[in-house]
């Protein structure tokens, strides 16, 4: 962090992904996104609008080049998981974790998982990572994003398997020995 005085007044400027808890990185990100370049600098260093737009050019040139960190997303391609996760497999959880989580992602759907990570991995592992630093946890969300999306993959396709097996001995039954099925 940097610490600068603006009008009087201090503030601490992050100057990494690593100065910045997960829960405000997700939203620089959503941001970032965007293009919203004002909007990210006031949530990072904690400056209002005005105060911003009331500074000299080549000062807020200066705040945007300490905060340019922002602009490289490739930290949202990170799916390795801190050491303390990465024997987990979101397959062998037992039944009700799996549920539970599914309850969050369902009642969270005007949310992305990077929303509900916090929630997902507290259900998961006891762990809150809201407060910690962005570039530490988000190679273990990457990481349980990407195990949920499999197993959902696979759940489907294991429900679609059943429900085909169902339909095929429904069509089955009532069948006897002499009969003789015809298949194509």
């Amino acid at each position: 962090m940097i610490k600068v005085i603006i009008k009087g007044k201090e503030y601490d400027v992050p100057v990494s992904w690593s100065e910045i808890s997960y829960v405000k990185g997700v939203e620089v990100v959503e941001l970032a996104k965007q293009d919203k370049r004002d909007e990210i600098l006031c949530l990072l260093i904690g400056i209002d609008i005005e105060t911003l737009h009331s500074l000299k050019a080549d000062s807020a040139a200066k705040l945007f080049a300490l905060t340019d960190f922002v602009l490289d997303l490739s930290i949202m391609d990170n799916d390795i998981p801190q050491d303390k996760y990465k024997d987990i497999d979101y397959g062998s959880l037992p039944y009700g974790d799996t549920e539970a989580i599914r309850i969050i992602i369902n009642n969270g759907k005007d949310k992305d998982f990077m929303q509900l990570a916090p929630d997902v991995l507290k259900k998961i592992t006891g762990d809150d990572i809201s407060n910690e630093p962005f570039s530490e946890v988000i190679g273990s969300v990457g990481f349980f994003l990407n195990q949920w999306m499999d197993f959902t993959k696979n759940t489907q396709n294991l429900t679609k398997a059943k429900l085909t097996n169902v339909q095929n001995s429904q069509e089955l039954e009532g069948l006897n020995d002499l009969e003789v099925l015809e298949l194509g």
